[in-house]
């Protein structure tokens, strides 16, 4: 390195030695190596293919650093899936205990006991523990197809978001499979089936925090610091049928023009509580004199569930629907069709779900296929 990229390395926060040498993959600004899509530079020495801990950081070297700001279903998740994260988490000495540990319980029969032993006994692994490590094994239990794990009387809690709501159904002595019962069951707002909310525990718990979203949203009381106004309360009834005719929520609110969303199309990117925003542009009728705020818990929290689900505004529900899941699906077969098995194709399914947006995982995953060939 000059003198002055040698100053932008330390200013990365990087320790430079004697004679340093510019990393073979990207960093922060400074760009990739001249020398990095050489075919010798990642080798070894050897006849063999590269490390695969070598082929990662190649890969990693041409995604993205770090997600935009206004790349849309992000959330507040940007700053913890940059790509420095990423190689943290591929180059920490626990990784391979935790891969080790996720493939063998992805490889033997997928059950509670199974899932929450992985979840409570995985090392602690900086940036790969708590909410990140369970929407990571949510997401690959669906991605391999594991059998669905049915609601009882306890409740999955991924985010922490969820604690308040978790302790109020508590306290109303409403379980888990409580719930998937109300969902099913005829009534003015209709049913919801297995097609849009499968008995499934950890599809339960995303319909929970996205529900508690709108809830509290509705519920806003301006400030300050959050000067916005309170999201607007539907008549339940027209709400949740507004699917079955007077629009189709999938296709009007979520896809982008020309675009429609399906099997095949390009993915939820967006919460629900950016979809339900956008109902007011659809003119729903607002509710009556009856509806009084603040509503009560226990009286509407599993109506507007029900709604949000009905009118597809909850429209990661069916899982398929996310626009992670399915590239993180589409990373899968292709590592697959690479040679990549076992333990080697979760790890690189580790990283690739950390990279967390449709663009950056497409980005890796067709960078390690290139490296492959």
């Amino acid at each position: 390195m000059t003198p002055a990229e040698v100053g932008r390395f330390e200013a990365l926060g990087y320790r430079a030695e004697t004679n340093q040498r510019w990393p073979l993959y990207k960093i922060g600004d400074m760009g990739v190596h001249p020398n990095a899509d050489q075919p010798w530079a990642w080798g070894d020495g050897g006849d063999g293919p590269p490390p695969l801990g070598t082929v990662i950081m190649k890969a990693l070297g041409f995604v993205d650093s770090a997600i935009s700001l206004y790349e849309t279903g992000v959330g507040g998740f940007g700053p913890d899936c940059t790509v420095e994260i990423a190689k943290r988490i591929a180059s920490h000495s626990s990784v391979g205990t935790v891969v080790v540990a996720i493939s063998d319980a992805l490889d033997g029969s997928w059950t509670a006991e199974t899932r929450d032993r992985l979840l409570r006994d995985s090392p602690a692994t900086p940036n790969l523990n708590n909410f990140f490590l369970k929407h990571l094994v949510r997401s690959l239990a669906f991605v391999y197809e594991k059998d669905i794990i049915p609601c009882s009387a306890t409740y999955l809690n991924i985010s922490g978001h969820n604690n308040e709501a978790i302790k109020m159904l508590t306290n109303l002595k409403t379980m888990p499979s409580d719930i998937i019962t109300n969902m099913r069951a005829h009534n003015e707002l209709g049913v919801v089936g297995e097609d849009l909310l499968r008995n499934d525990d950890m599809a339960l718990e995303l319909a929970i925090c996205q529900t508690l979203t709108i809830w509290e949203m509705i519920h806003h009381v301006p400030t300050k610091k959050q000067p916005q106004e309170p999201l607007p309360m539907y008549d339940f009834i027209p709400f949740a049928s507004c699917n079955d005719g007077q629009f189709v929520v999938l296709d009007d609110i979520y896809a982008r023009e020309g675009e429609s969303i399906g099997d095949l199309g390009i993915g939820i990117k967006h919460a629900a509580s950016w979809a339900y925003k956008k109902l007011g542009d659809r003119k729903l009728p607002k509710p009556g004199s009856s509806v009084v705020l603040p509503l009560v818990f226990k009286d509407m929290f599993l109506p507007l569930m029900k709604a949000l689900l009905r009118s597809r505004v909850i429209a990661k529900s069916p899982l398929s629907n996310a626009s992670d899941v399915r590239r993180l699906s589409k990373a899968k077969v292709a590592f697959e069709e690479n040679g990549y098995e076992g333990k080697d194709l979760v790890k690189l399914l580790v990283i690739t779900h950390r990279l967390w947006t449709s663009k950056r995982m497409g980005q890796f995953a067709d960078n390690i296929c290139t490296a492959s060939v």
